[in-house]
């Protein structure tokens, strides 16, 4: 949320491979992998779900809503076979 506030774009704040969310998602939700998805369709499924993210970092959703729609949109996408990059 600093960064945010500091004025950096969400999107970067989302996507930076760095320090973004998505690098922190997917250190720790390695086992995405060996379901089909990488990094990058990960980040593409984050950067859509950027408004909830966004509700999450302003306090208008818990940690848990947030994660468990990240999680059910996941889901979604390998289902329906969107691993990969082509989310």
């Amino acid at each position: 949320m600093d960064a945010v506030l500091d004025g950096v774009e969400l999107d970067r704040v989302l996507a930076d491979e760095k320090d973004g969310v998505t690098a922190w998602f997917w250190n720790r939700w390695r086992s995405l992998a060996s379901s089909g998805l990488n990094e990058e369709g990960l980040g593409l499924i984050v950067l859509g779900y950027r408004r909830e993210l966004w509700l999450w970092l302003a306090g208008e959703r818990t940690w848990a809503q947030c994660c468990s729609g990240l999680i059910g949109r996941i889901n979604r996408r390998l289902a329906g076979g969107g691993g990969g990059t082509t989310v």
